[in-house]
C-alpha cells in the first residue's frame, strides 16, 4: 500500500476475501484430510491383506502336514504368487516334504531289514550248541548265547556291556 485510498480499499477487500476464504475453506480442508486419512487406511489394509493372506494360508497348510506321510501333503499356491518369492518358498517346501517322505520310507525299510536281521541273529544264537559271543568296539560284549554263559559260568545280564578282555 502506497498511501492511496483506493489502493487501501482494494488491499482491505483482498485481505477480507482471503480471510473469508480461509475461514470457510478451513473446515473443508480438515474434512478432506480426514477422508484422505481414511482412504489411506483402507488402501493400507487392502495391501496388508494381499501380502499376509498367502502367508497365513501357507502357515495353515504347514500345520496340516501329516508327520507320518509328509509327501502326501502338497501345498498349493495361487497363480498370481507362483513366480514371486512366496511361490519359490512354497516350491522349496514341497520339495522338502517329498525328500522327507522318501527319507521316512527309507528309514522304515531300514528298520524292517534291521529287525529281520536281529531276529535271524537271535535265532542263530539261541539254536547253536557252541558258545558264541558277539563283541563290539573295544571288545565290549554286545550279545552272547546261553552256551557262552554256561562256559563262562555267569548270567547274560552280568556279562553284557562288559569288556571281554577283563573277564
Amino acid at each position: 500500500y502506497n498511501g492511496q485510498p483506493l489502493e487501501l480499499q482494494a488491499w482491505l477487500n483482498a485481505h477480507l476475501i482471503l480471510n473469508e476464504v480461509v475461514h470457510n475453506i478451513g473446515p473443508l480442508i480438515i474434512i478432506l484430510v480426514g477422508w484422505l486419512f481414511i482412504l489411506i487406511l483402507l488402501i493400507a489394509n487392502y495391501v496388508l491383506r494381499k501380502v499376509t493372506r498367502p502367508i497365513e494360508k501357507l502357515a495353515e497348510a504347514l500345520r496340516r502336514i501329516n508327520p507320518d506321510q509328509p509327501g502326501k501333503t502338497k501345498i498349493a499356491i495361487e497363480g498370481n504368487h507362483s513366480q514371486d518369492e512366496l511361490g519359490q518358498v512354497v516350491t522349496a517346501i514341497n520339495a522338502l516334504l517329498r525328500q522327507l517322505d522318501h527319507s521316512l520310507q527309507r528309514e522304515r525299510s531300514d528298520k524292517s531289514i534291521l529287525a529281520e536281521r536281529e531276529s535271524f541273529l537271535s535265532l542263530v544264537l539261541d539254536n547253536v550248541a557252541e558258545g558264541i559271543v558277539l563283541l563290539g568296539e573295544g571288545y565290549k560284549i554286545l550279545r552272547l548265547n546261553q552256551s557262552a554263559c554256561t562256559l563262562l559260568g555267569r548270567f547274560e545280564t552280568e556279562l553284557q556291556n562288559r569288556n571281554f578282555e577283563n573277564l
